[in-house]
């Protein structure tokens, strides 16, 4: 099992790259971000699967759980502020 600095780094760089891949796709239309919000969530609902697991598993540090909803909790945040920057760029009316 990886230590918690290890899940620190995991959930660190996922963050990382969900902000590379919001600007690789800053420039699109709100269908793209909606393709890209339905990926980012299926990941999250993927980390909530293994954490779930992890509660499971008798063997599983308490502080290693910790780390995972950090990573699934910084990746939700990360999933809004894409749909706040489209809203403040583009204006609200692709939302109504």
């Amino acid at each position: 099992m990886p230590s918690p600095d290890a899940w620190q780094l995991a959930a660190s760089s996922t963050a990382k790259h969900l902000m590379r891949e919001f600007a690789k796709h800053s420039h699109q239309q709100p269908c793209h971000l909606t393709r890209l919000l339905k990926s980012r969530l299926n990941m999250l609902a993927s980390q909530l699967q293994g954490i779930g697991k992890m509660l499971d598993a008798e063997t599983t540090e308490p502080k290693q759980i910790l780390v995972k909803f950090k990573a699934v909790t910084n990746g939700l945040r990360s999933a809004g502020h894409l749909i706040l920057d489209e809203v403040f760029r583009k204006g609200s009316r692709y939302w109504l």
